[in-house]
């Protein structure tokens, strides 16, 4: 085979790789930004029942202690309503809601209707940079104040 030949097929063997290292790469961002969503999602869901609790009873749910929190929200209120539902993923043995590595979430309230989400990401550790915060309106206005 001729010398010019094989550097032709090297350098298309290079593209190819190449190009099979930037595919990955598209696709890593893209699985790490619809995970990012899907945490978000549930954050929101979160904050959305609280916020619907408010409105019912002119008041946020009595504890933000994840396991009463879950009941009170899955209907284990004066009134029997629930305002969230959960599938079995996001619940732990303990009924505490979960995000996606199966670590119980911190939710906090702020003020009279500020909720506040947190998920401590894929090290399942919090306080750390992989942590997903998710916060109402209101503790946004609030900080841009």
């Amino acid at each position: 085979m001729r010398p010019i030949i094989k550097l032709a097929l090297a350098f298309l063997v290079l593209g190819l790789l190449f190009f099979m290292y930037l595919v990955t790469q598209a696709m890593n961002s893209i699985d790490a930004t619809a995970n990012h969503h899907h945490d978000s999602a549930m954050a929101s869901m979160i904050e959305t029942a609280c916020l619907s609790y408010l409105t019912e009873y002119n008041r946020l749910p009595p504890s933000y202690d994840n396991q009463k929190l879950t009941a009170a929200l899955l209907g284990d209120n004066s009134r029997h309503i629930a305002f969230i539902s959960l599938s079995k993923d996001q619940l732990d043995s303990d009924n505490e809601m979960v995000d996606r590595w199966g670590t119980p979430l911190r939710i906090n309230f702020q003020g009279a209707t500020g909720v506040q989400v947190i998920s401590a990401g894929p090290d399942r550790l919090f306080n750390t940079a992989d942590d997903i915060v998710v916060n109402s309106p209101d503790i946004q206005d609030q900080a841009s104040h």
